[in-house]
C-alpha cells in the first residue's frame, strides 16, 4: 500500500472524525489501551468536529491551536499524528503530540511515517522547541517507535486512568526538536 500523507484543512475535519471514533472504538481490544475513555464510549462525533474546526485554523502564536497529518487509503483516512499547542500563552514553546493507527493498518510503517512527519513539520518552526506526549506503560511498540525517533521518558504517573477496572500507568515522553 502506497501511503499517502498529507497536512488537513477545515474541509476534511468531517472524515478525521470519522476516523478518531473507529480509532478510539479499537481501545483496549488486543489489550492495550491506548485511550483513557472505556472502549463503549459514545464519542459524539458533532463535538469532535466542531472542536477541531476552531482549533486547526489558529496560529502558532495563538493557545490551542492544531495541525494534523492523515495517511489514508483511498477517501478513508487510516492513520493520523497531530501536534496542540498548549492551553497557556507561556508554553507555546512546546507542543503535545498525538496519533493513532488503525488496527488493520498496523506494522506497515504507516505510524513511523506519521510521527516523522511531526516532527519533521515542528523542526520548521522556529517558535517551538519541544514536542511532548504521554503514553501508556504497557503500550511497548509505541514506546519503542517514540525511543526509536529520538523521545525520552521523563516522567511516570501511577494508576492515571481506570479503564474496566485495569488501572494504567501513563509516560510522559519529550523530543528537543
Amino acid at each position: 500500500m502506497k501511503q499517502k500523507i498529507k497536512q488537513l484543512t477545515k474541509k476534511d475535519i468531517e472524515i478525521y472524525a470519522d476516523h478518531l471514533i473507529r480509532n478510539f472504538s479499537e481501545s483496549g481490544s488486543q489489550g492495550i489501551y491506548f485511550s483513557p475513555f472505556d472502549p463503549d464510549y459514545s464519542h459524539p462525533r458533532d463535538k469532535i468536529i466542531s472542536t477541531n474546526m476552531k482549533r486547526i485554523e489558529k496560529n502558532l502564536n495563538e493557545v490551542d491551536w492544531l495541525k494534523i497529518w492523515a495517511c489514508f487509503d483511498k477517501n478513508k483516512i487510516i492513520g493520523h499524528s497531530n501536534l496542540r499547542g498548549g492551553f497557556l500563552e507561556t508554553n507555546l514553546h512546546r507542543c503535545q503530540l498525538g496519533m493513532g493507527v488503525e488496527s488493520a493498518y498496523h506494522r506497515k510503517g504507516i505510524g513511523e511515517k506519521l510521527l516523522k512527519t511531526a516532527i519533521e513539520w515542528s523542526k520548521e518552526q522556529k517558535s517551538l522547541d519541544y514536542i511532548d506526549l504521554y503514553v501508556s506503560a504497557h503500550n511497548y511498540k509505541a514506546r519503542k517507535l517514540y525511543q526509536k525517533l529520538g523521545f525520552k521518558e521523563i516522567g511516570r504517573v501511577e494508576d492515571l486512568f481506570r479503564v474496566r477496572n485495569r488501572k494504567l500507568t501513563d509516560i510522559h515522553m519529550v523530543k528537543k526538536v
